[in-house]
């Protein structure tokens, strides 16, 4: 939210600043954007450099990687448009991305290649004309963030349409008339409405709300407030932050916004995103002693003139060190992240942490039969014996899955959504109501395929408990929802499992739900890098008990589900060892992609006993009906029964 309050305060000074200079007759493009390198560029350059040498100290190699291309992008002024892309489900927390923070920047500097030529076309227009104009664009910009925020939420949280009118906010307010006509005490009401909203808005937003959107209003409103209460004398909130520490760190409030994002993205890379407060607070002192640094010997040299006073020579110092950062990330985007800074057995474990991801499917390809497939799709003339249906927990299992059908002699096909429960009626508000297309279609794609085995599988007690770091994103409603909270998230749970186990046994369906895996409290992979690193002790997983706790929410709904065509798989008795300890690797493999999915080989020798008997049973029925097919295609979707499955490897009594 600082962000937009920032973008607000931007459009008012350089707005001002422009139309100052063309007053004056002293504006020119050139001198603009000479000012706009040596406010921006020295800080930006020597921050991505900085983490840049750091990050080829600390990062793995896909990071790295990733890095590098965020730094290239950076460069092109399209920081914002490279995470837009790049903010899908497996590309790792926005949390860990050392330069995320730079998708800001880049907004207001495409704003500012063509608002100066706006201003320019506008110039002999009459005011009141460029106001409408300002607010035309404006209230445009404003309706597509609002749209967009429920159907395209990456792009209308960092793309320049939908964040124009936050910077037209803040260029609009020059035109207004300074409040001399107000009382004092009016002017300081305005100026303590503006900063409450922004405060109100600050304590009440959470990881759900809908954002940009019409969330923004009320901070860029209030910032907008505060301005105009202080654009004719200082009101009480002004005096107040104008300070004296105020001040001294306003001054410095650039540099400081440009590194505190990597230090505690780099804390948080290696120490788990739930920061403690003395890490918080080193990282806190560490931002503001650094930013100190940059900013008095970097920032103020290169704005006042020093040594490089002339355009030209800050132009082609600009570009040589512009050439040099690109250069240099290329070569570690196209070494695939430097993998020979990683001992041999370290990088193993890196190697096997991947995790399946070419299973995915959309809902058109649902609707239209067009799902993925899994096992033995030679012989077309089978029917599809079973569907895996889930989120990106159903992707950990997609080759283990694919293995077992291929062994078996059977087709499946995969329905795997990442952040979607696969569960009837039910969705997230943080990601909008696609996910209730996409579950129908999945079931219809059961129903008119005659798919007699469905396997559900997901992080189920995210969705009723939200994450670890406190993020309540990932809570799910329905339609008898009436709060986003754990409580309700709950009951909606329990009533998508009643509905969807309901409409699969209408047609037949044998359901099998597994139950979660173990959700660890740090990447398993970097533990394991780490041990090696260091000599240490091989790392172990997370107890039982913390693992019984965590899911007991989820198990209880669970196990208090009853119906004929349903069997509960738990994996508890597979994922940890005779000391109760969680396994995340062995001497070769890491188990884990990250916290919280398994990885390909995790799920090849954690799950493989768990899923072998009900691949055995699924097969043995599928023949039985392979062998009828001929006869009673009309039959394909009477499903046996399962009650000789064996118990004790698919349920933990």
């Amino acid at each position: 939210m600082g962000v937009d309050v920032f973008f607000v305060i931007s459009g008012f000074l350089i707005t001002g600043l422009i139309l100052k200079e063309q007053r004056s007759g002293t504006f020119s493009l050139a001198g603009f954007w000479e000012r706009r390198i040596r406010r921006i560029l020295p800080a930006v350059i020597c921050l991505v450099a900085v983490t840049l040498v750091v990050g080829i100290l600390l990062l793995l190699p896909y990071d790295l990687e990733k890095l590098a291309e965020s730094t290239v992008a950076q460069q092109l002024m399209l920081a914002n448009v490279y995470f837009w892309r790049n903010t899908r489900y497996f590309d790792g927390a926005a949390e860990l991305k050392p330069l995320l923070h730079m998708w800001s920047l880049a907004v207001e500097e495409q704003f500012y290649l063509g608002f100066p030529f706006l201003l320019l076309a506008c110039k002999r227009l009459q005011r009141s004309i460029v106001v409408s104009l300002l607010c035309g664009l404006g209230l445009a910009s404003f309706a597509v963030s609002v749209w967009g925020s429920y159907s395209h939420r990456d792009a209308t949280f960092y793309l320049l349409p939908t964040r124009a009118w936050e910077l037209l906010a803040g260029s609009i307010l020059v035109f207004c008339p300074a409040p001399s006509q107000f009382k004092p005490w009016q002017v300081d009401l305005i100026g303590w409405l503006g900063l409450g909203g922004i405060f109100f808005a600050a304590l009440s937003y959470n990881s759900s709300t809908r954002f940009p959107g019409s969330a923004a209003l009320l901070p860029c409103l209030g910032t907008v407030l505060v301005v105009y209460s202080n654009s004719f004398r200082p009101a009480i909130v002004g005096r107040i932050l104008s300070t004296k520490a105020l001040v001294s760190l306003g001054l410095m409030s650039y540099s400081l916004y440009l590194w505190h994002w990597p230090i505690l993205a780099y804390q948080r890379y290696w120490f788990g995103e739930i920061l403690t407060v003395s890490s918080r607070i080193v990282a806190l002192s560490l931002s503001v002693f650094i930013a100190y640094i940059s900013w008095k010997y970097v920032e103020r040299p290169f704005r006042k003139g020093g040594s490089v006073k002339s355009g030209k020579k800050v132009v082609s110092l600009a570009f040589s060190c512009f050439m040099c950062l690109i250069v240099v990330s290329l070569w570690i985007s196209n070494a695939k992240g430097l993998p020979g800074r990683i001992p041999d057995r370290a990088l193993q474990y890196i190697v096997s942490s991947s995790i399946p991801q070419g299973f995915a499917a959309d809902t058109d390809s649902a609707g239209q039969g067009d799902l993925p497939q899994l096992g033995s799709w030679n012989d077309t003339r089978k029917p599809i014996a079973f569907l895996v249906w889930g989120d990106s927990h159903a992707y950990a299992i997609s080759e283990l899955c694919n293995t077992l059908a291929r062994e078996h002699d059977i087709r499946g096909a995969i329905a795997a959504r990442a952040s979607t429960v696969p569960l009837l009626g039910t969705w997230r508000p943080s990601s909008g109501r696609q996910a209730v297309e996409w579950n129908q279609s999945v079931l219809e794609f059961v129903k008119s395929g005659r798919i007699s085995n469905v396997i559900l599988v997901a992080r189920w007690a995210g969705n009723i408990e939200g994450q670890p770091n406190g993020k309540m994103n990932t809570l799910i409603v329905d339609e008898y929802s009436n709060d986003v909270c754990p409580e309700e998230s709950k009951a909606a749970l329990r009533r998508g499992f009643e509905r969807t186990i309901a409409a699969l046994k209408a047609v037949g369906v044998n359901v099998w739900v597994m139950k979660q895996v173990p959700l660890q409290a740090t990447d398993p992979t970097k533990s394991l890098v780490l041990a090696v690193y260091f000599g240490r002790r091989p790392p172990t997983g997370v107890t039982i008990e913390t693992h019984m706790r965590r899911q007991s929410n989820v198990n209880e709904i669970l196990d208090s589900l009853a119906s004929s065509n349903l069997r509960i798989l738990d994996p508890t008795d597979y994922c940890f060892d005779a000391s109760g300890l969680s396994k995340i690797g062995d001497a070769e493999s890491s188990f884990y992609f990250d916290e919280n999915h398994l990885s390909k080989c995790g799920a090849e020798i954690l799950l493989r006993p768990l899923l072998e008997p009900v691949f055995e049973r699924i097969a043995v029925h599928s023949k039985g009906v392979y062998a009828q097919v001929q006869h009673r295609p009309q039959n394909l979707h009477a499903a046996g029964g399962t009650d000789d499955l064996p118990q004790q490897r698919c349920h933990r009594q």
